[in-house]
């Protein structure tokens, strides 16, 4: 009233009584002010989101997210890190104001229940229960073209930060939302600027012709547990090193065809390693988005068929072994990106036991095609998709909903949510204490001990504590040396531990959805051992495990490194780079009681010495010393690898990039043009390697009308004439999976596919880690021991043909006479016995190299990355 009445003196200062006014409504609602300065999406965009054939590009997004913090003290962005190709890398934390300034106690709070053991007594965990909220994290378009919810996120953020009702408030009380607007921001940028560029021309619709992410296209979603990529790297900090949030909720789309929307819970077999406390709550929370669907008219929702609850290696689905409840979420998508599709309308009074056919001759697929076949109902699709017009609104309608019924359900059940995550960490961490197993052991001097290293960096950014024994021990009843990895059991990540390392058992006949063996171990060469029986060890965390300092060991001024380590290729690519001389041995090489293997680097001349030890320094090697060695094969220069790019994008040649690219082999990028338009390839290149893909996608490449010219078409027969005479003239061909066919059909090589017919309707793996017989002093598999595990996926093998016999052709590895399987699951093994998986053939002066299983795998089969490597490093004076 005081300040109605006129102005106001403060230590002899003059104020008007209007300014007053403004100063104390800015210090007592600061929220409301601020929220109203941030505009609507609408109006930001200058068109509403979700509209016709229009998208919010990452730019647009991440500016709005700048805003919303500015305006808001609800909304807090941080960056944590850049993108592989340099974009921010943004997490955009949302709670009620009050939350946000208490934000580091509430993160504390998170912290110590995922740790039981810093709880003093069940008093202690109730009243923590009590003061925390839960923690929801979303994760948005890991698959770029996938954008529906990157365009939600804009009208979801606005409406947290503005929103004053009691069910905003209630959701902003008791959660902390966790909301990544885009895990792969490069692929988002790439797919509006494409839409952009060509919508309303001819090239409409065709698609990008690279990879929406730099380096794994679609399979960054199969980058959970491996943290190959800078963006998985960023996010597993915030999820087990930072924040441990109770649900995380990954938003994806599928085809258009048949249901609108597939929710938790998710289809069998369950795996064994993850706790049922996990499986039923992510089910729940399924029916709570599920139920505000039906009230919101939507029908087409879809549970319990598709997806699978057996596999860690997709995205939010790796939080389960974490004791994190993962959801997942697939919106059936549009043509285009954002243009609409009319899907005909099924006829009215269809049997309802039986799905309705399409008409013959419709298109199926993303764009929708003939009236939808599934009309079932039944308990998993309780109200069928029976047709009609599906928009990039409506995409962004259903996410909207299942995510605020995510966020009501969270706050409603928070205590309840809390409490279940409690419990189910307290009894993993003292299922761990009572043993079987109690620990896993990873000794450190192994095959390839860098990698070692490596697989240990790996499960530190999963969250896994891991100590180093200071002194020898035993456990079940064998001696174990000092500096042996000890994963003790008895931590709450311990799932994610024994799930990682153990091998997989599939427990079905029934044909599975993916991959069924991904032992981390197996897949990266290196051994772990379970220890059932409790034991004493004296040992400290190793923290970050930073790759320890390599040395020279011995005297002498020829340097020898051993074939047997994977980043040996990288040092002697270093050492070649600055013109020292390098050759490989063909047979074993000794250095003083050592012995080292066929394919061992030998490093000549004193003035190598100090760009030897910085190598073997900063990559962990151990090089040996001596007086002199003999080396069979002397390279000139580093090799000018080539690696083949189909236009259209290829995941295969993308994971081989990155696996070329992280050891420093510097491939160049070539196409098709850039075959069949070269006369003399051997003059820029010594190894060209094809990734998995046809040989008519080779030859023909991309075609259709809709294609740019610049990006369409194969090498045809005029490329394919420059490749033989490439080969001829000394060059080496690296084929990769199926493009090992075009060695068969086009060079003759002596070997025939041998999964086909017979065995093609008997034999399936689908992706599980088989053992295979290698041969140690074949050039190609120099290094590999004699015995090691490869991981096979629908691949094609190889029976060699009568013309083999002759010294062209020599075998590397190949299946014995026995079930190979080592992790995952098989049916028909015997169908595969004596089949070759690596092989080379002499072709004019060069060579011919044939891999067609999966040697370098999303970046997790270090294993037999070597297969890869030998051939490209011996291109050179071959």
């Amino acid at each position: 009233m005081l300040l109605q009445s006129g102005p106001f003196r403060h230590r002899g200062l003059y104020i008007p009584a209007q300014l007053l006014l403004a100063a104390l409504f800015l210090v007592l609602a600061p929220r409301q002010l601020r929220a109203q300065t941030l505009p609507t999406p609408e109006a930001f965009l200058g068109f509403p989101v979700g509209a016709d054939n229009k998208l919010a590009h990452w730019d647009q997004i991440l500016e709005y997210m700048h805003m919303a913090d500015r305006a808001s003290e609800r909304v807090m962005v941080t960056i944590l890190g850049k993108s592989t190709l340099g974009r921010d890398f943004p997490l955009v934390t949302i709670t009620s104001a009050n939350n946000m300034r208490n934000l580091d106690r509430i993160k504390e709070i998170n912290r110590r229940l995922y740790d039981p053991a810093s709880i003093r007594s069940e008093a202690e965990a109730q009243r923590l229960i009590a003061e925390g909220k839960v923690v929801v994290c979303v994760t948005c378009a890991v698959h770029a073209s996938e954008i529906g919810s990157t365009q939600m996120v804009l009208e979801a953020v606005h409406r947290l930060a503005t929103e004053e009702s009691p069910y905003i408030q209630n959701i902003l009380d008791n959660v902390v939302f966790l909301l990544f607007p885009s895990i792969n921001p490069d692929g988002q940028a790439m797919e509006v600027e494409w839409f952009n560029e060509t919508f309303g021309t001819e090239y409409q619709g065709s698609g990008l012709p690279w990879l929406y992410h730099h380096y794994t296209g679609h399979d960054s979603n199969r980058d959970a547990y491996m943290f190959s990529q800078v963006e998985t790297r960023l996010l597993g900090e915030v999820l087990y090193h930072d924040w441990f949030p109770e649900v995380w909720l990954d938003e994806h789309q599928m085809g258009a065809s048949g249901a609108r929307i597939f929710i938790m819970p998710a289809a069998g077999p369950p795996n064994p390693n993850v706790d049922p406390w996990i499986y039923r709550t992510a089910g729940l929370l399924g029916f709570a988005q599920a139920q505000a669907l039906d009230e919101a008219g939507k029908s087409g929702v879809l549970y319990g068929e598709r997806f699978t609850y057996w596999w860690q290696g997709a995205m939010a689905w790796a939080g389960w072994w974490h004791n994190m409840v993962g959801m997942l979420s697939e919106l059936a998508s549009v043509r285009n990106l954002a243009t609409p599709t009319e899907q005909p309308m099924a006829p009215v009074g269809a049997p309802p036991e039986e799905p309705t056919e399409a008409p013959a001759g419709a298109r199926r697929g993303r764009g929708g095609g003939g009236p939808p076949r599934d009309l079932v109902i039944r308990p998993e699709y309780l109200n069928p998709w029976r047709g009609g017009r599906w928009s990039l609104r409506d995409i962004v309608d259903y996410e909207s909903i299942i995510t605020f019924a995510l966020l009501d359900i969270c706050a409603d059940l928070r205590e309840n949510m809390l409490s279940g995550i409690y419990v189910v960490n307290k009894r993993t961490v003292e299922k761990g204490r009572a043993g079987s197993p109690s620990a896993i052991l990873i000794p450190a001097d192994q095959h390839d001990p860098p990698t070692v290293i490596k697989l240990i960096q790996i499960l530190r950014i999963g969250g896994l504590n891991i100590d180093r024994a200071g002194a020898a021990f035993t456990a079940d009843g064998t001696d174990y040396p000092a500096g042996t990895f000890v994963i003790p059991m008895a931590q709450v990540f311990r799932n994610y531990a024994k799930d990682l390392l153990e091998p997989q058992v599939y427990p079905t006949d029934v044909p599975p959805y993916d991959v069924t063996g991904w032992s981390l171990g197996m897949q990266m060469g290196v051994e772990t051992i379970f220890v059932d029986e409790p034991f004493d060890y004296r040992g400290e965390s190793v923290g970050e495990a930073p790759m320890p300092p390599g040395s020279i060991v011995g005297q002498g001024d020829t340097f020898l490194l051993d074939a047997r380590n994977n980043d040996s290729f990288t040092a002697a690519l270093r050492l070649l780079r600055a013109g020292h001389t390098v050759g490989r041995s063909s047979q074993s090489v000794t250095a003083g009681n050592v012995q080292l293997p066929a394919g061992t680097f030998v490093v000549t001349g004193e003035r190598a010495r100090a760009d030897v030890e910085a190598a073997a320094g900063q990559l962990g090697l151990t090089v040996h010393a001596v007086s002199r060695a003999r080396a069979d094969l002397t390279l000139a220069r580093a090799p000018r690898v080539a690696l083949y790019q189909p236009w259209g994008g290829n995941m295969n040649e993308g994971w081989t990039r990155y696996v070329l690219d992280t050891f420093e082999w510097e491939p160049i990028t070539i196409h098709a043009q850039d075959i069949r338009d070269q006369t003399n390839l051997k003059a820029k290149y010594d190894a060209i390697v094809f990734p998995d893909t046809s040989p008519a996608s080779i030859i023909r490449g991309r075609t259709g009308s809709n294609i740019m010219p610049q990006y369409s078409g194969g090498i045809d027969s005029t490329g394919l004439l420059a490749l033989l005479k490439f080969v001829e003239e000394g060059g080496t061909l690296v084929t990769l999976g199926g493009s090992t066919r075009l060695a068969l059909e086009e060079f003759s090589a002596p070997f025939a596919n041998a999964i086909t017919g017979e065995v093609r309707q008997n034999f399936s793996c689908p992706g599980s880690i088989l053992k295979v017989e290698v041969d140690p002093l074949n050039p190609v598999s120099w290094g590999m021991p004699a015995e090691a595990g490869v991981m096979y996926a629908r691949d094609m093998l190889l029976n060699p043909t009568a013309a083999f016999g002759t010294p062209q052709a020599t075998i590397a590895m190949k299946f014995g006479d026995d079930n190979p399987l080592r992790s995952g699951w098989i049916q028909g093994p015997e169908y595969i016995f004596g089949t070759v998986a690596a092989a080379s053939v002499n072709y004019g002066r060069g060579q011919l190299v044939l891999l067609p299983v999966r040697i370098q795998r999303r970046a997790q089969t270090h294993g037999t990355f070597k297969l890869l490597f030998n051939p490209l490093m011996n291109s050179v004076g071959w």
